[in-house]
């Protein structure tokens, strides 16, 4: 531990608050990197320069921690960034004190009081509510709760000068009925990053419309929409909506959020547009936008040029689409931004049988990946794809060839084909016996 502490002491000032922030997860998880990376932005952690983004910046934090061997890399994303990371039991041990010892944070588990007295039968977790009328008040800038989930509910813990608030259940079953979590808006009204991902709340609070604050903000929920009120979290950066059947209907106040970067569903996305017909977008920082699949209700849309979502989009730099229903020519006004790297059509989202990829398009990108698509003829060059580095074909049974070019672009790396059929595998094999340094994948039907 003494080698260990040493490490920490020579580390600066803010990749020491970076460090010991790794301690909300839990031991033996893998930490994903782009949620720690997220919570260290809303904390003020990282500082935007005019070369790199916060994201990267963060990054740079990160992988100077993997450096030090403070961290250790445990997946990469197909961009060869880092996925997930893993702390040792003895780092992780480290976190907790420096924590404790600095007051950066306050750890809550099920050994702590009030905690330690509730009720641990299954039965009173369901039916013991509210035996605590009054709520436990924490004095810690930061807090991290490992308690089940009735027993947080129930003491309604309330966080008079609390900037962070992160919960992660621990062993209790999934509830059969949601949780009532109104209080949070009034027992933490300081609040720069909420994360209650993991309780299934029986509504999106009025409360949380009133915490200004907030840069991070995630929610569990039986939810078939988002309030309009959530516009009024006008310093939000971060927004995660994870509910549990159904759709999600996204306001249209939410397109004028103008510091929101992250926005992710885990359910089928609605944008009912109707009323922003000749209104401005504010999302011009916002870096990433995921959903299982994705509908809009659009007032008059002839062609997609006219929708200004994706054209005031100039930060995004990765976009993965399900479902969408685009026709080939749209993909004109997403090669135009200037940032996507990676680009992930799914599930019929290009629609029509020939897309033909055109010059000063898709300048950045370093991954596509087409999926179950219409596609039969693609015309694309070196010149319109100047510098992608891995390719993947999924279920693209119409499709009656790569582009021989491919073989010619410098920066391709790896061509991955999946039942696709002979057409698209035969040209695959001649890239690989042209270029052998390109690395080919191919999986038969």
């Amino acid at each position: 531990m003494e080698i260990l502490e040493l490490s920490y002491k020579h580390l600066p000032g803010i990749l020491k608050a970076c460090f010991i922030y790794l301690g909300v997860f839990l031991e033996d998880k893998d930490i994903p990197v782009r949620k720690l990376i997220r919570f260290w932005m809303a904390e003020g952690f990282i500082e935007e320069t005019e070369r790199k983004s916060l994201e990267e910046v963060a990054e740079d934090q990160l992988m100077e921690l993997v450096g030090r061997s403070l961290v250790s890399i445990h997946k990469t994303r197909s961009n060869g960034k880092v996925r997930t990371s893993r702390l040792h039991d003895l780092l992780l041990d480290l976190c907790h004190l420096k924590a404790k010892e600095e007051n950066f944070q306050q750890l809550v588990n099920k050994h702590d009081e009030p905690y330690a007295s509730f009720p641990d039968s299954e039965y009173d977790l369901e039916f013991g509510s509210n035996n605590f009328l009054a709520p436990v008040i924490f004095n810690s800038y930061r807090l991290s709760f490992n308690v089940k989930r009735p027993h947080f509910v129930d003491s309604r813990p309330s966080g008079p000068v609390a900037r962070s608030l992160t919960f992660c259940a621990s062993s209790d079953s999934e509830p059969k009925c949601p949780y009532d979590i109104s209080f949070i808006g009034n027992n933490f009204k300081l609040l720069r990053l909420l994360d209650l991902e993991s309780i299934m709340a029986n509504s999106f609070p009025d409360e949380i419309g009133l915490m200004v604050q907030l840069r991070y903000l995630a929610l569990s929920r039986y939810m078939q929409s988002i309030p309009p009120s959530v516009s009024k979290l006008w310093k939000l950066e971060t927004l995660v909506a994870k509910g549990s059947r159904g759709k999600v209907i996204l306001p249209e106040t939410i397109w004028s959020m103008v510091r929101l970067r992250h926005l992710h569903v885990n359910n089928h996305a609605v944008f009912n547009l109707q009323g922003l017909a000749g209104s401005s977008f504010h999302l011009e920082n916002l870096v990433s936008f995921s959903t299982p699949s994705l509908s809009c209700r659009l007032f008059a849309l002839v062609e997609l040029q006219n929708l200004r979502i994706f054209s005031s989009l100039k930060s995004l730099k990765k976009l993965s689409l399900s479902n969408f229903r685009l026709q080939a020519n749209h993909l004109t006004v997403i090669g135009k931004l200037p940032n996507p790297r990676v680009v992930k059509l799914r599930a019929g989202t290009l629609e029509g049988q020939k897309w033909d990829t055109r010059e000063e398009e898709f300048k950045e990108l370093k991954f596509l990946e087409l999926d179950t698509m219409s596609l039969v003829e693609w015309d694309a060059s070196y010149d319109h794809l100047p510098s992608p580095e891995q390719l993947v074909l999924r279920n693209c049974k119409g499709l009656e060839r790569i582009p021989s070019e491919f073989a010619g672009i410098a920066t391709l790396q790896k061509v991955e084909v999946h039942w696709c059929g002979q057409s698209v595998e035969e040209p695959a094999k001649e890239i690989n016996e042209e270029t052998p340094e390109i690395k080919v994948i191919i999986s038969s039907l």
